[in-house]
């Protein structure tokens, strides 16, 4: 019985011989590929948003360190910045006796969560610590 169906495939044509294998090849090279594709855009992606952090840190500290004292221009200077990037979801800044946190935007999630879940980015933040 078994070499019976060896037999029939053999008899078969080449084409209907190699589809599955070759179509089976594809699939699998395309998979990796795109694999790779989608994490190497994810590692840019964290990149730039950390590099967005950094510049955001170099240029706004100075400003909320002359403002340190006055909430009003505090929260001025973190609301005009988190309406700037809407990447932004949340800017906090503490001293000894006032905290002031503006949120963001809101933000909508335009990717299917079944690609949220697969890319699986995490947010970014940072913590200065401003003597």
């Amino acid at each position: 019985m078994r070499f019976a169906a060896f037999k029939t495939w053999l008899f078969q044509g080449a084409y209907s011989r190699l589809l599955i294998p070759i179509l089976l090849i594809i699939v699998v090279v395309s998979s990796l590929r795109h694999h790779g594709l989608v994490q190497s855009e994810r590692q840019a992606a964290e990149h730039r948003a950390e590099m967005s952090l950094t510049q955001l840190r170099h240029y706004l500290v100075p400003l909320l360190v002359a403002a340190r004292d006055v909430p009003d221009a505090v929260q001025r200077l973190l609301g005009r910045e988190a309406s700037f990037n809407p990447e932004i979801a949340r800017l906090q800044w503490q001293t000894d006796g006032m905290l002031v946190r503006v949120e963001g935007p809101a933000h909508a999630t335009t990717v299917p969560a079944w690609f949220s879940a697969w890319v699986n980015m995490q947010p970014s933040s940072q913590k200065l610590v401003v003597p």
